[in-house]
């Protein structure tokens, strides 16, 4: 008897585990029904509700806290940019240490459409156990690039290298390939000054960031009258500017030379009449940003005058001889003459077009994930279509 009633307590388990794993399978065929379009709809949620409540400067600046706020428990998200510079673009420089002052000093804070891009830069030596850990990598001297795999893994990632040198022969035989570039004869004697080849910015978006970010420059030497006064030195020549306590900017050599915030100026270039626009003061006359107006920016001619060259996209040149180059994500410029903020200015243009690709958060071993894409114009100082785009799972 004891045994019969031990075969039916069997029998129940046996029937009641097949139940269990009969209602397992069938929520999960459910829920797998509805779980991708359920996080879809969240995810356009999400973003409606970031633009709604003008919350996308916040993220595009790493503050993304509000979407793990309207996110279950249950949920995890990761956030990919592209079209607009990253907040905080890591650098590393290649360089002794006297190139790396200069450079760091080169790469100061900048701001494009009412954003703050920070630039923190770090000595390296070549090659490097954690070149992943930067955005950009600086190189100012020569490494063998075309045979580099180094430099080629890096590249690899999306990631973006800068030659910041002058060409000679030994160099040129080792950047064909990943530089683009190659020897061009000069023609003619070389000018005295150098333009933009074009303004393109769906070829390349240096000059865009260029006459974006603007020329930075301090104000803090009290003078009198209430007045501060810096240094803006400019096709390497020290002009005085001074901002007064209306709120004024009083520029040497400008005509006007005393303008408000927005107004507009002239300075005399290599070539000619150069428009600005005073794009910032800051309110404790600590400092003023100048933003060039004009394509076709002259600046002194920093090309190469023994090793000539031109590349597949000629960022900077004279026509038939180029000062920089582009080729993917790899950045050649030649090296300067005198420090001046046309020249800084650029390099930030040059970091700035290789970070535009990049995670607020990375997605970390996403579990099925589905994706919301949303699109973001921004402007003030040129025109940004940002792309965002959402990434949702469940983890349970």
């Amino acid at each position: 008897m004891k045994g019969f009633v031990y075969l039916i307590e069997v029998a129940i388990a046996g029937l009641l585990t097949v139940l269990a794993l009969a209602a397992l399978i069938s929520t999960t065929t459910l829920r797998a029904g509805w779980e991708r379009p359920d996080l879809i709809a969240l995810g356009d949620s999400v973003m409606w509700s970031l633009e709604a409540s003008n919350q996308m400067i916040n993220v595009l600046n790493g503050n993304a806290s509000n979407i793990t706020r309207m996110l279950p428990f249950n949920i995890r998200w990761a956030l990919h940019v592209s079209g607009t510079p990253k907040s905080e673009i890591r650098v590393g420089c290649v360089c002794d240490f006297k190139n790396y002052t200069l450079v760091k000093d080169m790469l100061e804070l900048t701001y494009i459409n009412g954003r703050p891009i920070n630039f923190t830069v770090d000595q390296l030596s070549w090659p490097t156990m954690n070149a992943n850990d930067y955005d950009v990598i600086i190189f100012t001297t020569p490494v063998a690039f075309d045979t580099d795999n180094d430099v080629k893994n890096y590249l690899s990632l999306g990631r973006g290298i800068i030659a910041l040198f002058n060409m000679d022969a030994s160099a040129l035989s080792n950047m064909t390939n990943t530089f683009g570039l190659r020897a061009q004869t000069r023609p003619i004697p070389p000018s005295g000054y150098i333009n933009f080849t074009e303004y393109n910015p769906t070829v390349n978006r240096i000059p865009k960031y260029f006459f974006g970010f603007g020329m930075p420059v301090t104000t803090t030497y009290a003078i009198g009258d209430g007045k501060v006064s810096g240094t803006w030195k400019l096709w390497g020549v020290d002009r005085q500017v001074n901002v007064t306590p209306s709120m004024r900017v009083e520029i040497e050599g400008a005509v006007p030379s005393s303008v408000v915030e927005g107004g507009g100026f002239v300075m005399t270039g290599p070539s000619g009449n150069v428009n600005f626009k005073i794009k910032k003061i800051w309110p404790d006359s600590s400092g003023v940003i100048f933003q060039p107006l004009v394509p076709d920016f002259d600046f002194l001619n920093f090309a190469n005058d023994d090793t000539t060259v031109t590349g597949n996209i000629n960022i900077v040149s004279d026509g038939v001889i180029s000062a920089v180059t582009a080729n993917g994500t790899a950045v050649w410029i030649s090296d300067w003459p005198v420090l001046s903020s046309e020249y800084g200015l650029l390099l930030r243009a040059a970091v700035a077009s290789l970070a535009t690709d990049w995670w607020v958060v990375e997605a970390v071993n996403p579990r099925e994930p589905v994706t919301t894409t949303a699109f973001a114009s921004l402007s003030g100082d040129t025109p940004e279509t940002v792309k965002l785009v959402l990434w949702l799972w469940y983890v349970f």
